[in-house]
């Protein structure tokens, strides 16, 4: 029928978009969760904000939303990749919310670039939702959008944005030709090191940030003092600029709100003042240590994520109601007990811990276990919403836990194998890998390393690191170990040798044990026999292998394989 009144019509996917968003906001709890999203809007990427807030609407934190509708029982979604990269230009965690308003229940996933399922060069990729990724009128789900933004915030420093003063910090007045030659190339020599060489660690540390700046405070003959600070993507502050003095004693007493914005603080004496690509090294590479210290890198690989979980299984089961001696998984019960009963059971902690103080709590999981212990505690039969919680661990970060399961989700995987054989039972002993047969270890051993090996190229492939002269890349270059198992002190030692294969005689990895007869080893003369051939050693190290019989040992392995090539390629120390 034509259209008389001359009115341009409302799109055919109008009314679709109005019942989703009214879906939407039935579900949520608007005590905690303030909604804010335009309908009919042009936005590609986002249709609006959504805020968390604390007891007497003190706001907790913030996040993009883009919502969509699903068909009928539909539990997947074709994602666009231009989504993904919306979510690295944005200053704000970005979260995708898909909505089935037959079965009134709506799914959510936070969208980044760590997220298992994307791929770069793919312009869309499949995200299949689990049953914890629900959002149908109970509270769980608030924990969980809780831990992202208090996560976020926390690796971004969470300090305010600059203001609109940028005019007054342009001039450079009294800083000298030499000071400003200087500083640009320290400057741009850490910007091209975070953007090229160490993407993974930048969105580790500076995930909100553009480029970093440098604001200088003084400058004379004698000594200078500067401070790196934040450029938010989108916004048009310079590289270099100068500071007010009363700054830099604190960043709560400045004026300056470049100061506010401050990474890093340095006060340097000229005379021992090093050259500016050396000193911008320094101050990434101590970045890089720290990232690589405090394990902050996504892991990729079935074998690596498969340890994750078992190793955060094994220390908090009375938490989770699993069981720590079994060696086998299933995907569905560890996603239930991480995001439905640990979370219930953390909040019946912190409702008796925090009492009539209802403000925001951060649980060690390690304190939870023990309360769970000593009260007998079950937890709730759904959440409550009366008290504001994150939880987290000082000895597995809790973060590699949930990438580890939506990797396996993402990958179809149901069940997984327990990497590492357990210690046997009624065994024990005063060193760490006491309580293994030499059978046991032997098969766990070769796991660990061949699942390391076979998992490395992916793990950083995933982390964008470049490492072309990496043994444990290379298809030409045979890596051997050699295990020898001492019960006492100073207790097993693993040898690690490179030999050259491009003849292709020889499997990537072999691994053996020390006093072996297929395999001799001339340290001296640099040469290693093998089933009664000889090759020559290019490259050997040897190290205390107990980190074998830690929690996590193939993650254990990946890192250490990374800080091999990180300071092959880069000079880094970075050993863990």
């Amino acid at each position: 029928m034509k259209n008389r009144t001359g009115a341009a019509p409302y799109p055919s996917t109008d009314a679709a978009e109005q019942e989703t968003i009214a879906l939407l906001y039935n579900l949520i709890n608007h005590q905690l969760i303030k909604l804010d999203v335009k309908s009919r809007d042009k936005y590609p990427n986002v249709d609006g904000y959504i805020e968390i807030v604390g007891e007497n609407g003190v706001p907790l934190g913030k996040m993009e939303v883009q919502i969509r509708k699903i068909a009928e029982k539909a539990t997947k979604y074709q994602c666009p990749s231009s989504l993904v990269a919306y979510s690295e230009k944005s200053t704000l965690p970005v979260l995708l919310i898909c909505m089935d308003t037959v079965e009134r229940v709506g799914y959510w996933r936070h969208i980044c670039r760590e997220m298992p399922e994307y791929k770069p060069s793919q312009q869309s990729f499949v995200i299949r939702f689990g049953e914890t990724d629900t959002i149908d009128g109970g509270n769980g789900y608030i924990h969980r959008w809780i831990g992202i933004v208090s996560d976020y915030q926390r690796r971004v420093a969470d300090f305010p944005i600059l203001s609109e003063k940028v005019a007054d910090l342009l001039s450079l007045d009294g800083i000298s030709h030499d000071e400003i030659s200087y500083l640009q190339q320290y400057i741009d020599t850490i910007n091209v090191l975070l953007d090229t060489e160490f993407p993974a660690v930048k969105r580790a540390l500076y995930s909100d940030v553009w480029k970093l700046g440098v604001g200088i405070i003084s400058s004379d003959n004698r000594w200078v003092s500067y401070q790196l600070y934040k450029i938010p993507s989108g916004r048009p502050y310079p590289l270099i600029c100068k500071v007010r003095v009363d700054s830099f004693l604190s960043r709560f007493q400045g004026s300056d709100e470049v100061a506010k914005n401050a990474v890093e603080r340095i006060g340097q004496s000229q005379m021992h003042r090093k050259p500016p690509k050396i000193q911008a090294e320094e101050f990434v590479f101590d970045k890089v240590r720290r990232v690589v210290k405090a394990k902050l890198l996504p892991i990729r690989g079935k074998t690596a994520a498969a340890d994750i979980l078992f190793a955060f299984t094994d220390r908090y089961s009375n938490i989770l109601g699993l069981d720590p001696k079994a060696d086998e998984l299933e995907l569905k019960d560890f996603d239930l007990a991480l995001n439905e009963r640990l979370l219930r059971i953390s909040e019946v902690v912190a409702r008796r811990v925090v009492g009539a103080n209802k403000m925001l709590m951060y649980l060690d999981l390690d304190a939870v276990s023990e309360h769970v212990r000593s009260w007998n505690l079950e937890p709730s039969e759904r959440f409550e919403g009366d008290v504001i919680f994150v939880i987290s661990s000082r000895v597995l970060p809790i973060r590699l836990v949930f990438e580890a399961l939506k990797y396996l989700q993402a990958r179809g995987v149901n069940t997984i194998q327990r990497p590492f054989p357990r210690r046997k039972s009624g065994l024990s002993g005063r060193w760490i890998w006491s309580g293994y047969g030499t059978e046991k270890i032997m098969e766990g051993v070769r796991s660990v390393l061949s699942a390391a090996i076979a998992e490395y190229a992916e793990f950083i492939a995933a982390n964008q690191f470049r490492f072309p002269r990496s043994p444990y890349l290379d298809l030409n270059t045979s890596i051997i170990f050699v295990y020898r198992h001492s019960e006492g002190s100073p207790g097993p030692v693993v040898e690690e040798f490179h030999v050259d294969n491009s003849s292709a005689s020889l499997p990537k990895l072999l691994v053996y044990v020390a006093n072996g007869k297929l395999i001799e080893v001339n340290t001296q003369e640099h040469l290693i026999r093998i089933n009664g051939r000889q090759y020559e050693i290019e490259e050997s190290s040897w190290s205390a292998a107990g980190y074998l019989f830690d929690p996590m040992p193939v993650v254990n392995q990946l890192y250490r394989f990374l800080t091999a090539d990180l300071y092959r390629h880069f000079g880094v120390e970075t050993w863990v």
